[in-house]
């Protein structure tokens, strides 16, 4: 999941991007990385290269238990409809700057409330899935009203490490704050015009 705003003020840290006035958030559907420094990912993309069987055998006893585990649970995951599931930011960002500033992970999840006419969304998997399932579901969805999530931040407990992005932040030692409430209204968004506007867009974590 990856959410771009529009007209945000405020110096950008790269120098590419210093008239930007956008800020964007990009998110995965599980709550940790598989590698946690650059040494371990250009083992992975070298080892990944390789087409040996042995080499691919031998990559979760190079890569260690963490690494294969997070993997299993990243590859095995199954989603009924993108709006149905959880997403995170993995690894976490400097919020603020000065004295002030501080380590948080960031967070969007589905969220129904009939006063705000945001539905619960409850699809099943299905049982011969198409290769696009998951762009009808999205598509079906939101031909027939809005859907709704909440996007919250989980800010760093003193103990917790934020070089190692193998290791989850406990929400039950972390809490998440709710911060906004995404509405994504009904639409037709699996048009050529759209298809073409969403090719041409780019997001920088």
């Amino acid at each position: 999941m990856a959410v771009k705003l529009m007209g945000v003020p405020g110096e950008k840290i790269l120098e590419i991007e210093r008239e930007a006035t956008t800020q964007d958030f990009v998110m995965i559907s599980h709550s940790v990385f598989i590698i946690d420094d650059p040494t371990d990912y250009l083992v992975f993309q070298r080892e990944m290269t390789r087409t040996s069987w042995i080499d691919k055998v031998l990559l979760p006893f190079t890569l260690g238990f963490k690494w294969s585990w997070n993997a299993h649970q990243i590859t095995t995951k199954t989603i009924e409809n993108p709006l149905q599931t959880r997403y995170w930011s993995m690894v976490p960002y400097q919020l603020g700057t000065g004295r002030e500033r501080q380590a948080i992970k960031f967070f969007a999840k589905p969220f129904s409330d009939p006063g705000l006419s945001c539905p619960d969304i409850r699809d099943g998997f299905p049982s011969d899935p198409e290769p696009n399932f998951l762009r009808k579901a999205l598509r079906h969805t939101l031909a027939s009203g809005k859907a709704c999530m909440q996007f919250l931040i989980q800010p760093r407990a003193s103990f917790m490490s934020v070089e190692n992005s193998k290791d989850e932040w406990k929400e039950s030692d972390a809490p998440f704050i709710r911060v906004a409430t995404i509405e994504i209204p009904r639409q037709e968004f699996d048009t050529p015009e759209k298809n073409r506007n969403c090719e041409n867009l780019s997001f920088n974590p």
